[in-house]
């Protein structure tokens, strides 16, 4: 009881006042979990974000007209239930997103400590082959954002669109306030494998422009010396050091660790649940090693104009 008390008094301190939510949902922090989507649905949510945001206390039918119904359930946004149409994705404001993300904190220090000698492997490995300014985007856009997902099968719902989801598979949601500093990652699939670009909103644009250019398809068959090759196959060094931080993560999560994170978000469903808690649990380990001095953040994820070699990798199956 005693320790529980201690994190109660953990997670009041840690959630900061937060300012009143916008009222239309293109002003929110938007996210998709949808690896293979022919289209995302973030667009239809930023045109429709004030008649959404208000369908998540239901509607009744006739207030949104039958052609922008029709776009909206194409796009599995929305399901209609006694007689009213209701917002089918989630939405979470400060009264969700402040204890989730307090929780998630905690954890990352956590994790931080457990995760240090798998870091420090994966670390030294880039320095034997002169790449140590690719750490960041290998622990956190490789091992924690790739890896972590294998791992996580069955705990999270398959993402590759079918009859019933011809457009995108998976979960979107919806969260405010938005977090500062948050990182994801984009691929260029190619014959030989996938170039992988670690982004933020400071260098979105530099790479979005860069992935049209032939320079990044050359990548792909040859990387190059500054632009790290994983193979995935135990026999790579750099594959089984990522993939030790990718199943020490995983275990956390849907362990004793995860189930704090889950608990924040009542009302999900359980795989809808754990992708949003798994992204809150990245971004709070990826700043904690940060800031506790295991990773550097490369100056050009913050939007400095260097070269973007530390942000890329490429990766094959063999």
């Amino acid at each position: 009881m005693k320790g529980a008390l201690a994190f109660a008094a953990f997670l009041l301190a840690a959630a900061p006042a937060a300012a009143a939510p916008p009222s239309d949902l293109k002003d929110w922090e938007l996210y998709c979990y949808c690896l293979g989507a022919r289209q995302t649905p973030q667009s239809v949510v930023r045109a429709n974000g004030a008649t959404l945001l208000r369908a998540k206390s239901g509607m009744p039918v006739s207030a949104i007209g039958p052609a922008r119904r029709a776009l909206l359930a194409r796009f599995g946004l929305v399901r209609r239930a006694k007689g009213r149409i209701w917002t089918a994705f989630p939405i979470l404001g400060p009264e969700v997103t402040a204890p989730l993300r307090a929780r998630a904190a905690f954890l990352g220090r956590v994790m931080a400590l457990r995760l240090a000698p798998d870091v420090a492997a994966l670390r030294e490995i880039l320095a034997q082959r002169g790449q140590s300014q690719s750490g960041y985007a290998l622990t956190v856009g490789y091992a924690l954002d790739t890896l972590l997902w294998a791992h996580l099968k069955g705990a999270v719902p398959p993402t590759r669109p079918d009859a019933r989801h011809p457009l995108w598979r998976g979960v979107f949601w919806a969260m405010w306030p938005r977090r500062a500093g948050g990182i994801g990652t984009n691929e260029i699939a190619g014959r030989d494998g996938r170039l992988v670009m670690v982004w933020a909103d400071p260098v979105a644009a530099r790479l979005k422009h860069f992935a049209a250019t032939r320079a990044a398809r050359r990548l792909l068959t040859k990387p190059g010396a500054s632009v790290p090759l994983v193979r995935g196959q135990p026999s790579d060094p750099l594959f089984r050091a990522a993939d030790a931080i990718a199943a020490r993560m995983a275990a956390a999560l849907t362990g004793a660790d995860g189930a704090a994170l889950l608990a924040a978000l009542p009302g999900l469903a359980r795989q809808d649940a754990m992708v949003i808690a798994a992204h809150e649990a990245i971004w709070a380990v990826a700043d904690t090693l940060v800031s506790s001095g295991q990773l550097a953040v490369p100056a050009v994820l913050k939007g400095a104009n260097q070269p973007l070699g530390p942000l890329l990798f490429v990766r094959r199956k063999r």
